[in-house]
């Protein structure tokens, strides 16, 4: 990331808390630009410099939204011709120019127990998001009869001080959260109980293997024919993770730097890794709930279910999520039985 050859402020502890927060985001831009992560970093270091102010919510998420959409045109109507002109024209400046580091200075004038601060602040707020979340009551009526959580420990980890900032710059994302907090009260799934499991496999036939298209099982009850049907859970996970949570997805949030996500059911969680496991969850109990004659042969958490039918018709299973009617596609497959 090239700042130190193009920034003029050099006075400014604003500038430096900037120059930590777009380049916290490096990961994301090699991710998205490739080649160009340097550019779009350049770049959006001058859009947060020029344009960040309070009513942007924190610097650290402001920075985030920049740094990921910084070549998606999203902010074109922010980033003036004029400001272009300038990072242009500070580039071209000091292509062949050596410049030391600007921050030299600063950095030798920033107390040290500043930057302890910040880092105390946004370790607090990792701390706290949980409860924000799902204690949002509390943090929205600041009253202790709203209080539905523990908070033992919290004072005694961190300074009074510090809890306060961390509690006012999650305060920032307020309207995000009564967004997810409305969005989650509105979800009808269910998440499923795992130990249904034994109660749902198909009696009259044991999963022996399969290839290809071919699933072999072996009769040990019925003589009525079957059918088999695949469903990728992967697949439709994925599918789901596209379409609702991805840049801009209706039921997830950036609140203090982190993503939350609403899971189909309303359950409120913090890493895709977690979402991923509740949309498996919730996947299987509605699929049972709306087919109660499917029978599992194989299941595979996030990976496959593969089920049993005595329906020569199962083509696809209707869910209407977040008010969209999406389906859950069946792959029919051939029951190769071998008798006991």
């Amino acid at each position: 990331m090239r700042y130190y050859k193009y920034v003029k402020s050099q006075d400014s502890v604003f500038s430096f808390r900037v120059h930590k927060a777009v380049q916290a985001c490096k990961p994301l831009a090699i991710a998205k630009y490739k080649s160009r992560w340097e550019d779009a970093l350049d770049e959006a270091f001058f859009h947060v410099l020029n344009n960040f102010d309070d009513s942007k919510g924190s610097l650290e998420s402001y920075a985030l939204s920049i740094v990921g959409t910084i070549y998606l045109n999203k902010y074109s109507r922010e980033i003036g011709s004029n400001m272009v002109y300038e990072i242009e024209s500070d580039k071209k400046a000091t292509k062949d120019t050596q410049i030391d580091n600007p921050y030299e200075d600063l950095l030798t004038n920033i107390e040290e127990e500043d930057i302890d601060y910040e880092g105390e602040v946004q370790a607090c707020i990792q701390y706290l998001l949980p409860y924000f979340v799902k204690d949002f009551n509390l943090f929205k009526n600041m009253t202790v009869g709203s209080r539905k959580l523990k908070y033992s420990g919290l004072f005694e980890k961190y300074s009074y001080k510090v809890i306060s900032e961390a509690v006012q710059r999650l305060a920032e994302g307020y309207d995000d959260m009564v967004f997810l907090d409305s969005l989650s009260k509105e979800c009808k799934i269910r998440s499923f109980n795992e130990e249904k499991l034994s109660s749902l496999m198909d009696p009259s036939l044991r999963y022996l293997g399969m290839v290809e298209d071919i699933v072999k099982c072996e009769n040990i009850g019925s003589r009525r024919k079957k059918y088999a049907y695949l469903i990728n859970l992967k697949d439709v996970i994925s599918g789901f993770y596209s379409m609702f949570y991805g840049n801009g997805g209706v039921a997830s949030r950036l609140i203090a730097g982190e993503t939350v996500y609403c899971s189909l059911s309303g359950n409120l969680v913090f890493s895709r890794k977690e979402l991923a496991e509740c949309i498996n969850s919730e996947i299987m109990w509605y699929i049972f709930f709306v087919r109660p004659n499917l029978r599992i042969l194989k299941y595979k958490k996030e990976s496959t279910l593969l089920v049993s039918s005595s329906r020569v018709d199962e083509k696809r299973i209707e869910i209407t999520v977040f008010n969209t009617k999406l389906y859950i596609p069946m792959k029919r497959m051939v029951i190769g039985k071998v008798e006991s």
